[in-house]
């Protein structure tokens, strides 16, 4: 008959921990922690841990750690940037367009507070460029339909 001390196979056997276990110290702070909609949850419950060490959103509250979601961005100045992309497409009306409902989307950012002011100027800007230079291609096909002509 074999002994575990025997068995190669076995765990190998430890003496016993000295001393006593570390306790965990006693939970301080308040009973109850109230939240930010005046109802009140238990403390947290662990080592080391309080109620000014750990802060929790609760759901659909608003904290000082969270920040408000960003505003909306201006739908105008969206319109106003797809017109603009447009204008090759479409007549050099478009561009003007896009142009006359940019500067008008800038103005209303400014008052609102609204996202999209980059979305406002790339809009001017490329309808005004896209604009110039259709007329200019047209200009460039008129003459060269007067060469073809004259010659």
């Amino acid at each position: 008959m074999t002994t575990p001390d025997d068995n190669p196979f076995a765990p190998p056997s430890y003496p016993p921990p000295s001393g006593t276990p570390p306790a965990f110290p006693p939970p301080s702070g308040p009973a109850f922690v109230s939240t930010s909609f005046g109802g009140e949850v238990p403390p947290p419950i662990g080592p080391g841990l309080s109620s000014e060490a750990v802060t929790q959103p609760v759901a659909g509250a608003l904290t000082d750690s969270m920040e408000a979601p960003p505003a909306p961005t201006n739908g105008s100045a969206r319109r106003a940037l797809l017109l603009a992309s447009l204008t090759p497409v479409l007549t050099p009306v478009a561009g003007v367009a896009a142009v006359a409902i940019g500067r008008r989307s800038r103005k209303e950012i400014d008052k609102t507070g609204e996202r999209g002011a980059g979305l406002a100027k790339a809009a001017i800007w490329t309808g005004a460029a896209l604009s110039i230079l259709w007329v200019l291609g047209v200009a460039f096909l008129i003459a060269l339909k007067i060469g073809s002509i004259a010659s």
